[in-house]
């Protein structure tokens, strides 16, 4: 993805102009701001990996993680479209009870600058589809899907 960028401006160009995701260099780092067309879900690792068995794979589910070992409870991050639909305010708080969230319009969200395989990485790369991005509601409701199954509960992490 990055073989050829050698600045952060080439990485963010990369993101822009084949992704579609509007990135920008910040304090040397690339990132995008969240709004209501283009936001971000955070969950714990074991429910992200559950909740990415469990979706449909039919569109793109952009997901950055943290790939070093010693640090195996860094949110995963699904990189998420519009709404299309209601959330059912039962998901959104499941969600939260699991130790996930909905980031807000307005904040930062770190991408990957590098495609080594440490620090923050891509678990699943964004695609240049047009839809590339699946809509918000589709990943919390099936996130609430994954929970409500839950033999074994996942404890929400320590806030700290």
């Amino acid at each position: 993805m990055f073989e050829s960028c050698h600045s952060p401006q080439e990485v963010a160009y990369v993101y822009t102009h084949r992704y579609g995701l509007p990135a920008k260099v910040v304090d040397r780092r690339v990132c995008y701001l969240t709004t209501s067309n283009l936001g971000a879900v955070m969950m714990p690792p074991e429910l992200g990996r559950r909740v990415w068995t469990a979706i449909d794979r039919s569109f793109p589910t952009p997901i950055i993680h943290h790939a070093q070992p010693d640090r195996p409870q860094r949110p995963w991050v699904f990189v998420v479209g519009p709404n299309r639909g209601l959330t059912r305010n039962r998901a959104a708080t499941a969600l939260e009870q699991r130790g996930g969230r909905l980031l807000d319009s307005g904040r930062w969200v770190w991408l990957p600058m590098t495609d080594a395989w440490h620090g923050w990485t891509w678990y699943s790369p964004p695609s240049a589809a047009e839809d590339a991005f699946p809509p918000r509601t589709t990943l919390i409701h099936a996130a609430r899907e994954v929970i409500d199954t839950l033999q074994d509960p996942i404890p929400a992490p320590a806030r700290r």
